[in-house]
């Protein structure tokens, strides 16, 4: 039988969490045994998952990153537990997704990587591969020459003192080449072209867009108990979620566009932490701390007019898919990959940080026809959302790679 492991920060939560453990349940019908290796998080119902950090080595990892620049040299206890797991699994493919996030020695563990000849097959959900520290670079393009002097230092993974971008730039794009048999899997076609100008630009790339369970992400109707829950009175919401709110997620802009919207519309943030919570109640925001409850999830897209996804960087942003599934219109700026999963039957594209054509978006979907709406997203979902289809194409990958 053959094996899969797959390797990500997180297993079974967040959205590189949940495409992972997509991932596995697709390949399972398949016939193949699936195997995980995670640095935090919760791993829902998979036996075969293995967590190689303790809070405590995330931590620490977090402070060297912190003073030093260092994510990728530390972790070196948990990153050999990780590289034993694989011996002893003994995979026939090695699945990457996000491998920073405080939980790896990017470099030994990429070192040990390269010496295995075994098919490596790195899902790409940001631009950390091929930048010498960010996981976006806003208007920077250094990425095509040589990162140094990081214009970026406090983005994740933050650095308040060290900027070691030029030498982590030549270290990972050496040691990423050094892989025998990679295959890299844009979840964009954005993402894609970018490949083409860095310098992994010679390492086959295929795009595999992001895929959600529809079966789960699907319309309620019966959503009153959760509106009560979170004090929601008013007939019009929009919606945004993310798991981590920040000013290039857009926390700003939904400050902004409360102060603009019209009072008959109650704006709903989810995935805030609780000082933010605190701070949107002074614009009549109501903010709902992080939730991995797809069902609670559902239901607020569901009793949703509209999501609006003002992110500032993005690749191919689950959040969108999760709203059209649940037949919830999708107004998204104009960045990254998060265009290419919304068109004019779904929602609506607008320039960056223009709060302006954001609420005329809302008020133009608004004042359609609700429930021609959700049929017309439910539809889209059902043609090119389902994970089961995307995560298909992974498989044929797999089996073209052995």
């Amino acid at each position: 039988m053959k094996k899969l492991l797959q390797v990500n920060s997180v297993a079974g939560i967040a959205s590189t969490g949940r495409i992972l453990d997509g991932i596995s349940s697709v390949v399972e019908d398949y016939g193949w045994d699936t195997y995980a290796i995670y640095g935090r998080g919760c791993y829902y119902d998979r036996l075969n998952s293995f967590r190689n950090t303790t809070k405590a080595e995330v931590l620490i990892n977090v402070m060297w990153q912190r003073f030093f620049d260092s994510d990728g040299f530390v972790s070196k206890l948990a990153t050999q537990r990780a590289i034993d797991f694989i011996k002893n699994v003994n995979p026939d493919i090695i699945h990457f997704h996000n491998i920073h996030g405080y939980y790896l020695n990017n470099y030994m563990f990429l070192d040990f990587i390269s010496s295995l000849d075994i098919p490596v097959v790195w899902t790409l959900h940001d631009c950390w591969s091929f930048t010498g520290r960010c996981s976006y670079f806003d208007n920077c393009m250094k990425w095509k020459t040589h990162c140094q002097k990081c214009p970026r230092l406090h983005a994740y993974p933050s650095s308040y003192i060290c900027d070691n971008s030029y030498y982590n730039f030549d270290e990972k794009c050496r040691l990423i080449k050094k892989i025998k048999k990679l295959k890299l899997v844009p979840v964009s076609n954005w993402l894609n072209n970018l490949l083409k100008e860095s310098s992994l630009a010679d390492i086959p790339s295929y795009v595999i867009h992001n895929g959600i369970n529809i079966d789960k992400f699907k319309p309620h109707y019966d959503t009153e108990q959760v509106k009560a829950n979170y004090g929601i009175t008013k007939d019009n919401v929009v919606l945004g979620v993310s798991s981590v709110w920040s000013k290039s997620k857009g926390f700003l802009d939904f400050i902004e566009l409360s102060k603009r919207i019209d009072k008959k519309y109650q704006i709903v943030m989810v995935g805030v932490s609780f000082s933010q919570k605190k701070q949107l109640e002074k614009y009549g925001i109501i903010g709902i701390t992080k939730t991995h409850s797809i069902d609670v999830l559902a239901s607020l897209y569901s009793l949703s007019d509209v999501f609006v996804n003002p992110t500032y960087n993005d690749n191919y942003p689950t959040v969108n898919l999760e709203a059209i599934s649940c037949g919830t219109p999708v107004i998204t700026y104009a960045t990254g990959g998060s265009p290419e999963s919304v068109d004019e039957n779904v929602g609506d594209v607008v320039g960056v940080g223009d709060i302006n054509a954001v609420l005329k978006s809302i008020k133009s979907i608004t004042n359609k026809n609700r429930d021609e709406l959700r049929k017309a997203c439910r539809l889209k979902a059902e043609k090119y959302f389902s994970d089961k289809h995307a995560f298909a194409s992974y498989v044929e990958l797999y089996n073209s790679l052995l």
